[in-house]
């Protein structure tokens, strides 16, 4: 077997993995899509409570006028 054959034979199979490995990736994005989804950016949101740790409690509509930006998320 001859260098070139086996470089061009190289270059083959490294794409074929490549073009694999792109598939499972689409579908890998795919599956991890939530069937749900929130609500748009600027919408209005009910009024809530919540318990701070300092004793007080945060309420949103007190909250009215100011740029807010809330995380809803946990960590583990």
């Amino acid at each position: 077997m001859t260098w070139k054959r086996a470089w061009t034979g190289l270059v083959c199979v490294c794409l074929v993995l490549l073009l694999f490995d792109s598939v499972l990736a689409q579908e890998r994005t795919r599956r991890r899509q939530p069937g749900w989804q929130g609500p748009p950016i600027g919408a209005v949101v009910e009024d809530f409570e919540l318990p701070l740790v300092d004793g007080g409690t945060f309420k949103l509509s007190d909250q009215r006028g100011r740029i807010l930006a809330i995380e809803m998320g946990a960590c583990t």
